[in-house]
């Protein structure tokens, strides 16, 4: 059996979401673009975190739940 790797240049992002320590969403995705640095990638994964935390951190406002720090972003 003979098995074959595609490399195609692409990175992947990754996001994990705590909530008091305690994981609430994971998103993994290769990028559509091929970036020629790491910066650009860690760039478009940054981007791709914060349009993922800007909604969750409204409804959490909808639903009276208190934010009272800001949101750290590691990379």
């Amino acid at each position: 059996m003979q098995i074959m790797l595609v490399t195609s240049r692409r990175s992947q992002t990754g996001i994990l979401i705590f909530i008091n320590k305690a994981t609430i969403h994971w998103y993994s995705k290769r990028q559509n673009t091929g970036e020629t640095s790491t910066f650009g990638a860690e760039i478009c994964a940054m981007k791709m975190a914060d349009e993922t935390i800007e909604p969750l951190r409204y409804k959490l406002q909808m639903i009276s739940v208190p934010i009272d720090e800001s949101t750290n972003l590691l990379r």
